[in-house]
């Protein structure tokens, strides 16, 4: 089948509040160029779709972004 492409990125940046407390801002994203991922194609020698590729895999692009208060 196809190779699969998935290019994943990060970021993270570390604030100082005070002596003893931080504040650390993230932001993970998956799939960034959100490029798609085909299926393997048909396999089955009796059909008239044989060797087509007809899906794409369900990783789209996922962003997560988080706070945590460090003291």
């Amino acid at each position: 089948g196809p190779s699969r492409t998935m290019w994943n990125a990060s970021l993270s940046k570390t604030i100082q509040l005070w002596e003893r407390l931080r504040l650390l801002l993230k932001a993970d994203c998956a799939n960034v160029f959100n490029h798609p991922n085909f299926a393997v194609p048909n396999t089955a020698p009796t059909s008239a779709a044989f060797g087509r590729i007809s899906a794409t895999s369900a990783m789209a692009r996922m962003l997560q972004l988080g706070a945590k208060v460090q003291w």
